[in-house]
């Protein structure tokens, strides 16, 4: 008998071709407080992706991650999470789906469609974070008592 091995972009690929929508276990607190470790999201496809989505994606050799895009300019998006202090830069074509539906327990959190100006709001935020972070060096408890990330975390804590 031949033995097929895939890794995880593989399976996932093979998962956008078809097009059919799957829940992954997630591992992290890149997107805390919406999304926590060991969440199940579900992803759908998606042919246009925008500002404030929380998309699935591969990223160099890290494999797959789950963030927010910020920011959309010509053919790249910018991508970080809630909780995070990086910035990636991706093409559409990294992206796998976006996240629809978080469940954790019995606990199912649909994930809003947002208005432009929240979305906006909460991007600009985002990226007035790493901004302090790159500032400071990377000092990550700077950042966490800033009144930027502060804000940040109420604005999510409210919307869901």
């Amino acid at each position: 008998m031949n033995e097929i091995k895939l890794n995880t972009k593989d399976i996932l690929e093979f998962r956008k071709k078809i097009g059919k929508p799957f829940d992954i276990i997630l591992r992290g607190d890149s997107m805390l407080p919406l999304i926590m470790d060991k969440d199940i999201v579900s992803v759908r496809f998606s042919k246009e992706y925008s500002l404030g989505d929380i998309v699935l994606f591969s990223y160099k050799d890290e494999g797959e991650l789950i963030h927010r895009i910020i920011k959309k300019q010509n053919n790249l998006f910018y991508c970080k999470g809630d909780n995070a202090f990086r910035i990636e830069s991706i093409t559409e074509q990294n992206i796998i789906g976006i996240v629809t539906k978080v469940t954790r327990g019995s606990q199912e959190i649909q994930i809003k469609k947002l208005s432009l100006l929240t979305k906006k709001i909460l991007c600009y935020l985002s990226m007035r974070v790493n901004y302090l972070f790159i500032k400071h060096d990377r000092n990550i408890q700077i950042c966490r008592m800033s009144l930027r990330f502060r804000t940040l975390r109420y604005l999510l804590n409210k919307l869901n």
